[in-house]
């Protein structure tokens, strides 16, 4: 069986359209990945940020309604930490709303 010259360039169209494929396919694959762990790291440093601004506040308005209780000569009636992470939880999203809000109105 003789190989001519029209299959041979057949046979390299049909690799070289393959490598291409493979090729755009794996630069798709990595930029969604590497989109994906950006938006994530994203996520997670709003989350710190939410957690630490959450618990300075509880911590601070804490200290202050138990110095004002003891000044009063009552007992302290402390909120308890959910409530701060609740609150600063929403605000995180009406920021993230108006974020992407203004996004859009730029695109």
């Amino acid at each position: 069986m003789d190989i001519t010259t029209n299959q041979v360039l057949l046979g390299a169209c049909f690799t070289g359209s393959a490598v291409l494929i493979v090729g755009i396919v794996t630069a798709f694959l990595t930029y969604e990945s590497n989109a994906l762990a950006t938006k994530n790291d994203h996520k997670l440093a709003v989350l710190k940020v939410l957690l630490e601004a959450a618990y300075k506040e509880y911590e601070f308005r804490t200290k202050q309604d138990i110095k004002e209780a003891k000044l009063l000569g009552n007992i302290a009636k402390i909120k308890s930490f959910t409530e701060s992470i609740i609150f600063y939880r929403e605000i995180a999203d009406i920021f993230s709303k108006n974020t992407a809000q203004r996004a859009s109105l730029i695109l």
